[in-house]
């Protein structure tokens, strides 16, 4: 299944150049929340992490919890949240074009960028999107001069 996203919008949150650590895990997670600027996206998402469930269900279904218990499917989602997208990484995304000058998260708002990533299904059930491109993405009306007579 191809499970290979390209979405583009607005950041509106991120901590890629100060990734998150918290003392349980030992690798930094890269996180960043965009708001796209097409809402027939979301369609597509949900469409892709439902496929995304329905081919590893059979996989998962003869495994059990550290309890001994029988797993259940549950796949949550944490891809969508509302009206913005979460992209979770244990690896930074390649960063390009202008966002190379770039020091801080902070100067990463409000940007509108594009990015490329994966769907997958985390070992604990939970369906995530990585990140592995991030790009500035331009508006196709960028420079619009309306020729006034």
């Amino acid at each position: 299944m191809n499970t290979l996203v390209r979405v583009r919008g607005y950041i509106t949150s991120t901590h890629i150049y100060n990734p998150i650590k918290r003392l349980i895990d030992t690798e930094p997670k890269y996180t960043l929340s965009i708001l796209l600027e097409n809402p027939s996206i979301y369609d597509e998402l949900e469409e892709k992490i439902q496929q995304l469930r329905t081919v590893n269900m059979p996989r998962m279904e003869n495994t059990y919890k550290p309890n001994c218990e029988h797993w259940e499917e549950h796949f949550e989602s944490r891809v969508i949240n509302g009206c913005e997208i979460n992209v979770e990484s244990l690896y930074k995304p390649d960063i390009k074009d202008e966002l190379l000058n770039l020091k801080d998260d902070d100067e990463l708002l409000g940007r509108f960028v594009q990015l490329v990533g994966h769907l997958y299904i985390h070992e604990s059930g939970i369906v995530c999107l990585s990140s592995h491109i991030l790009e500035t993405a331009y508006h196709p009306n960028d420079n619009f001069e309306p020729c006034l007579k």
